[in-house]
């Protein structure tokens, strides 16, 4: 309450459609440029004798891993302004460098897959920036905008999948390779033009009141006094607040407060990868031949995104993170169990429905349980030390 005052009398403007559309915006870009490569492996396949099915997830996320915690035990090595900005650029460059590498150095065969794979090594390291940049950031804001975020996130990839259904029905006929080739640079070129609107409009969004009130930037105790009359005790326990401010806890500390949150976290991506895009690279639905593994990394995105919509309704608890997180390990045995039908070439048309669910529910409990532990994490710390608390989950 005192919070909503302070605020409507500093002239702050409360939660808008075009403030949940800006933090849509800023989930759907802060995993646009790994979904682009997600969607574009097989083009990648075509040109690089790595197997990108196999071994790109891992390239990407290893770094990111390794970088993330750097900056939680490191929390000077960049301000999150600092972090975003980088990070955005770094991808706009990065993301038109990888498709120009690959069409017009193909013929130096062995300099393009150390290339390629340095350069997806980077890209993890840019994704950890955007990633625990954008959580860090969100963190401080209402969860209805953390849940605006993450909902972008699962948007991000349906975008993806909307504009390879195009490029595979209008190069339709044509030689593999060409066909590859037109759909990389479509997907590319748009994934660095929404990076660079993301970028302009985080770059004017800093500047506004709504943003530097949630941040704290432009936000001291001389605002308060000017609302209400202050007492010595009062002015005491403001600077003593201020003081602690500046002790933010370790890495540590921070993860023994979060450590059940964290770990089902955790666990959220073990179950994910463990499975996926592998599992699903040569499973089949029905006969859709060019659409088939466009169309799995489409419900993919669109139950993901669905499940963290569906936060929205509800009140996030720990009871609904665990039951969404760990139910979901059942998922591991029955796509593996799918799998084993399909190669065995038994039950096509019930294996085709049993993908699909699958699918579904993998991607659903994804949504789901991402965003409720992102959501809870932020209200079990103090306001100080909420962007920590994103960054750590």
């Amino acid at each position: 309450m005192k919070m909503d005052i302070v605020c409507e009398s500093l002239g702050v403007p409360k939660n808008t459609a075009g403030k949940t559309f800006i933090f849509i915006l800023f989930g759907l870009t802060s995993l646009l440029a790994w979904n682009a490569i997600l969607t574009e492996l097989n083009f990648f396949s075509i040109n690089i004798k790595i197997d990108p099915f196999q071994y790109f997830s891992f390239l990407n996320f290893f770094p990111n891993i390794i970088l993330q915690l750097i900056l939680l035990c490191k929390k000077d090595l960049f301000k999150v302004k600092c972090q975003l900005i980088s990070g955005l650029i770094a991808s706009i460059v990065l993301i038109i460098i990888i498709p120009l590498l690959i069409i017009f150095l193909n013929s130096y065969e062995t300099f393009l897959n150390i290339t390629i794979i340095a350069l997806i090594l980077i890209m993890g390291l840019i994704n950890a920036l955007l990633s625990s940049g954008f959580f860090a950031f969100v963190s401080f804001f209402p969860l209805e905008m953390i849940i605006a975020l993450s909902t972008g996130q699962g948007f991000s990839g349906i975008l993806m999948n909307v504009i390879k259904y195009i490029i595979t029905f209008t190069t339709q006929g044509m030689e593999t390779r060409k066909s590859e080739t037109i759909g990389a640079i479509a997907v590319f070129s748009t994934t660095a033009t929404i990076l660079l609107i993301c970028l302009i409009t985080l770059l004017f969004s800093l500047k506004t009141d709504y943003f530097n009130y949630y941040l704290n930037m432009n936000f001291d105790t001389n605002d308060i006094g000017r609302i209400t009359t202050r007492t010595d005790e009062e002015d005491e326990e403001d600077n003593q607040e201020l003081i602690d401010k500046n002790k933010e806890m370790t890495f540590y500390e921070m993860f023994c407060l979060l450590i059940d949150i964290d770990i089902l976290c955790a666990f959220i991506y073990i179950v994910t990868f463990a499975v996926y895009p592998v599992a699903f690279a040569d499973q089949k639905i029905f006969n859709l031949d060019i659409y088939n593994f466009n169309t799995i990394l489409a419900i993919y995105n669109v139950f993901d995104t669905l499940g963290r919509y569906l936060v929205s309704k509800i009140n996030p608890t720990k009871k609904i993170a665990y039951i969404s997180i760990l139910s979901r390990t059942v998922l591991i045995f029955t796509i593996l169990f799918n799998y084993y039908l399909q190669k065995r070439n038994k039950y096509s048309t019930f294996s085709s429905i049993f993908l699909i669910i699958n699918d579904s529910l993998l991607a659903l409990s994804n949504g789901i349980g991402t965003t409720v532990c992102f959501g809870i994490a932020p209200t079990l710390v103090k306001n100080e030390l909420k962007g920590q608390a994103g960054a750590s989950v």
